[in-house]
């Protein structure tokens, strides 16, 4: 019994390194963690968008943009919700609960002011009005990406018009 830990320890590490190998998804494909220079002139280059649902939802098929946001998404929200929008600490964005949405302009919201109760920072003063938009656009568009994920949280709503 004394000198098992001369097999366990060798064990533990051939589990470990075949795990790394095996399930890190990070060396299969590389995530850009900062917008490009262009990235943020195209967004720049758009005027200043309004947070109305027909602006966020005409900017939810934009791929360009939307490859733009998933970058700001995976810097900014994916601790609490995700690299996907699944859930963490903070709710599965890809179900239909909610708790504070009820449509799309409440997803802009929840962006810019935030809610400290449930634990939300809120990004204005950290991104600019234009990818707060963007990024509603982004997280609408998660809704029905995948059935996975944390349970739903809240109520669910209509689908967005």
């Amino acid at each position: 019994m004394k000198n098992s830990w001369i097999f366990i320890v060798p064990l533990l590490i051939i589990i470990a390194i075949v795990f790394l190998v095996l399930y890190d998804e990070t060396s299969q494909e590389e995530v850009k963690t900062t917008l490009t220079l262009s990235q943020k002139q195209a967004i720049a280059n758009l005027g200043e968008l309004q947070p109305t649902p027909s602006t966020i939802s005409g900017y939810m098929n934009n791929e360009q943009l939307m490859d733009s946001m998933r970058i700001i998404f995976i810097q900014h929200c994916s601790t609490c919700h995700g690299v996907e929008g699944t859930g963490i600490a903070g709710p599965n964005l890809c179900d239909d609960s909610y708790t504070v949405v009820k449509a799309l302009p409440d997803i802009f919201d929840a962006i810019s002011v935030g809610n400290m109760k449930r634990g939300m920072t809120p990004f204005s003063g950290i991104l600019s009005h234009n990818e707060m938009v963007l990024l509603s656009a982004y997280v609408a568009r998660l809704r029905g990406s995948t059935t996975k994920g944390k349970f739903p949280e809240g109520t669910p709503i209509e689908p967005w018009n």
